[in-house]
């Protein structure tokens, strides 16, 4: 076969090769995927032992048609089932959460009108204030004589901060912590989830804004986070280094996803 012939054949398969793969990384990127679990790999810590490796647990995600969370599960490492939470809506509200686990059952309660929406559960009432996004912007508990009250505050739809205020008027008692969190911009774990955002930054923390959350400090304790992606721009993969405490201990956490394409 000629030489010149055989190389512009060879040329002409491998640019195919890569107009294919082209065309498959531009689906993929468009993909609409659902967190299915987290699995919290392992640890290591210089406070125990460098060598010293800790098993965590793996967390289940269940939707419905809509494509919002209808049930968690956190399993042990060893496979035995932790708990579970099943959330039920009315419309486009979610309107309980019921926590079962082995020592029993909760139930958390929530009503809605207009930009409020109230928390009840063994007792205690929350009052949670939304903004014109539906992301919550105070969290205030109603106590006898003290007062708890978490105000987040929001960059192109990710959680910045989190103050958090503890009083008690009457021993003139205050305390107040910060956490402060910096973003990339690429798509959160939960990109595509329905599930109301409130609830996913409320109870999920950085799982509910739209990009991955990098970095994190708070008093003594800062912390990052390093991600590998699949082809839909979704983490699969995420290393989480902090140091906390005035001796600057050193831990490693190491989480991977997977997901169910819809």
């Amino acid at each position: 076969m000629n030489k010149k012939y055989l190389s512009l054949v060879l040329m002409t398969a491998l640019f195919a090769t890569v107009l294919s793969s082209c065309k498959k990384d531009k689906e993929n990127a468009n993909a609409v995927k659902s967190l299915e679990t987290i699995t919290m790999c392992c640890s290591k810590s210089d406070g125990i032992d460098d060598d010293y490796f800790e098993r965590y647990d793996k967390y289940k995600f269940e939707y419905d048609e809509q494509n919002r969370i209808i049930k968690v599960s956190e399993y042990y490492y060893g496979g035995d089932l932790n708990y579970t939470m099943m959330l039920t809506y009315a419309g486009d509200d979610l309107v309980q959460v019921l926590y079962s686990h082995s020592n029993g059952s909760e139930t958390h309660e929530y009503t809605k009108s207009g930009n409020t929406i109230t928390e009840k559960y063994n007792g205690k009432i929350y009052t949670i204030e939304l903004n014109s996004d539906g992301l919550p912007v105070t969290r205030e508990e109603e106590r006898s004589g003290s007062t708890l009250v978490e105000t987040y505050y929001y960059k192109n739809g990710n959680m910045t901060q989190k103050a958090i205020r503890f009083t008690i008027p009457e021993n003139d008692y205050s305390e107040y912590h910060t956490y402060n969190y910096g973003y990339d911009n690429e798509k959160s774990a939960l990109y595509h989830c329905k599930t109301p955002k409130w609830w996913l930054i409320i109870h999920l923390n950085d799982f509910g804004v739209s990009n991955n959350i990098t970095e994190e400090n708070y008093i003594r304790h800062y912390g990052e986070y390093i991600y590998k992606f699949d082809g839909a721009g979704l983490p699969t993969k995420r290393t989480y280094k902090y140091i906390w405490g005035m001796a600057g201990h050193e831990r490693e956490l190491v989480e991977e996803f997977t997901y169910i394409k819809k």
